[in-house]
């Protein structure tokens, strides 16, 4: 979902990630893309809030 959202043009969404190893890769991923990650545990998830 975030590499889709990257490909469309989206530069601020919301990704939910389930655990620890999700978390890092996608974080690595979209900041690798010039954007900014804010990470928030919730509920046993990740939040993901993400600009750029």
């Amino acid at each position: 979902m975030a590499k889709k959202a990257v490909d469309q043009g989206h530069n601020d969404f919301t990704v939910l990630v389930d655990s620890e190893g999700a978390r890092e890769n996608v974080s690595r991923f979209l900041r690798s893309q010039g954007l900014k990650v804010q990470v928030e545990m919730r509920d046993g998830e990740y939040v993901l809030r993400v600009n750029g």
